[in-house]
């Protein structure tokens, strides 16, 4: 199904038509996303990039479990949060642990930072 180049409206078009016209197809998933289908049914989306990483981003929560936790312990405790606190929490969100993980670690690099003190 071919549509005009300007429109806004979603592009629903073959497999084959996409292998066809690549070029085309980019330049209007700046404008609306490209469904390429196989069979008559959708099976990928061409999407701007900008588009793509809003998306993306939605996925992510505002603040992570153990970041949360963390930061609740320090309150309690009438500690201040630090910098070097706010670097680990975000290095421990780049480690790809379990929530229990994140937690078990914080608690142990915490007790380590008391032990040195």
């Amino acid at each position: 199904m071919h549509r005009e180049e300007n429109s806004m409206e979603p592009h629903m078009i073959t497999a084959t038509d996409f292998k066809t016209h690549v070029g085309k197809y980019i330049d209007a998933s700046a404008k609306a996303p490209v469904y390429i289908t196989k069979h008559n049914r959708p099976v990928r989306v061409l999407l701007d990039i900008e588009e793509f990483e809003r998306l993306k981003g939605k996925d992510k929560p505002a603040m992570p479990e153990a970041r949360r936790q963390a930061i609740a312990c320090l309150a309690i405790e009438n500690m201040h949060v630090t910098d070097e606190d706010i670097a680990l929490l975000e290095r421990v969100d780049r480690m790809g642990l379990s929530p229990d993980e994140e937690v078990a670690y914080i608690m142990e690099y915490t007790l380590n930072s008391f032990k040195e003190k």
